[in-house]
């Protein structure tokens, strides 16, 4: 009995060092990321109106959708003008080319973040909004809602690398965009110039829970091109506009 029982021992003893041994399957041991729980609630007593308390209360609404939301709807609206074509007026189509090269569009998507959680953050306005960039802000309730605006300051050169339009969803137009675009038409420009304003974001926020229930950003583009050759033809300069309206809805 003695012998069986120290037998046994061992075959306990070696179980238990295979199994400390044993690589640790990576797949197996990645952690789910789970958003947080909306059980805490908090109710909007009062309309702040301190401009640093209403930015706050903008960027706590951007956050949500980060911090709760698995879902949301986004569409986009961009109206194009075109000013001026100089002597390529006589092109067939040139003014429905320079609206499509300055992001004329009407689309919905449905963005899911189990399906591409990257996609869903970049495709959404990025906190924070600093105060730099916010030239007036104001928050009135309507019903049941905290409906909150906040103006920003006009943009010049937009990029991916800084500014405000950089921030609002991924929707704007650059220089390099319309240059590369302009190169799909088989065409060129010597120079190109992009300025934004009329850049405004608006908040609607439950007064129940602080949930964000809605949200538009709008803005205007400006184009400036010069030394402008559309496939073969050379012409001079071109200008012209878009008004972009992107409203976020059905947040889940």
């Amino acid at each position: 009995m003695k012998i069986i029982s120290a037998a046994t021992a061992v075959c306990i003893l070696l179980s238990l060092v295979a199994c400390g041994n044993k690589t640790p399957d990576p797949e197996q041991e990645e952690p789910t990321f789970e958003k947080s729980a909306t059980s805490q609630t908090v109710k909007i007593a009062s309309i702040p109106t301190d401009e640093t308390e209403l930015a706050d209360m903008l960027n706590a609404a951007i956050n949500y959708v980060d911090q709760y939301c698995y879902k949301y709807k986004k569409t986009v609206k961009c109206d194009a003008s075109v000013d001026n074509v100089g002597s390529l007026s006589s092109v067939s189509n040139v003014s429905d080319a320079f609206a499509s090269v300055f992001g004329e569009k009407d689309v919905s998507a449905e963005y899911d973040y189990n399906t591409d959680s990257k996609l869903f953050a970049n495709s959404f306005v990025k906190g924070p909004i600093e105060q730099e960039y916010i030239s007036s802000i104001t928050a009135k309730q309507e019903d049941n809602l905290v409906v909150l605006t906040a103006e920003l300051n006009p943009e010049s050169d937009p990029t991916d690398e800084s500014g405000i339009l950089s921030k609002l969803g991924g929707d704007y137009v650059s220089a390099a965009k319309v240059t590369s675009s302009l190169g799909e038409f088989k065409s060129t420009a010597s120079s190109v110039s992009v300025s934004a304003d009329g850049i405004s974001i608006t908040a609607r926020i439950s007064v129940d829970d602080s949930s964000l229930k809605s949200m538009t950003v709008s803005y205007t583009e400006r184009f400036n091109l010069s030394g402008v050759t559309l496939v073969k033809i050379k012409g001079g300069a071109v200008s012209g506009s878009a008004k972009t309206v992107v409203e976020y809805t059905n947040f889940g």
